[in-house]
């Protein structure tokens, strides 16, 4: 006797059209290269929140549930459905005009944040010296 999944189960091909878009999308916006989407996922990380970086390598381990017929009953469907979802929203949102503010936004954050901290120094010596 063979398993033969019910219709309400995800087939293969679904699956893994949906993991080569996320593959490509995370080629496209973050510039990431890799053969694979773990190999993707695995330098996309500084790129991506902690949970999305879960949601992909999650997507990756449920590839080998795919790949073997009798695993494909434990895969977790809404799951890979909500990975898919959050990781295609995210990836989409970005474009190169964000990232680059993203960017500006960073550097300007760490100027102010040194220059405050400079400020601080300063008034700590002033204060030590007697000028204040």
């Amino acid at each position: 006797m063979t398993f033969q999944p019910d219709a309400s189960f995800m087939d293969a091909n679904t699956f893994f059209r949906k993991t080569e878009e996320i593959a490509v999308l995370m080629e496209k916006r973050l510039g990431v290269r890799g053969s694979t989407l773990a190999e993707r996922a695995n330098k996309a990380r500084r790129h991506l929140s902690s949970r999305l970086v879960k949601d992909a390598e999650f997507l990756t381990q449920t590839t080998e549930f795919f790949n073997n017929p009798k695993m494909l009953s434990q895969v977790d469907e809404p799951r890979v459905e909500r990975a898919y979802e959050d990781l295609l929203d995210h990836l989409e949102g970005l474009t190169g005009e964000s990232r680059k503010k993203r960017a500006l936004f960073g550097v300007l954050r760490s100027i102010a944040l040194n220059l405050l901290l400079l400020g601080v120094v300063i008034a700590i010596i002033l204060a030590w010296r007697g000028f204040i």
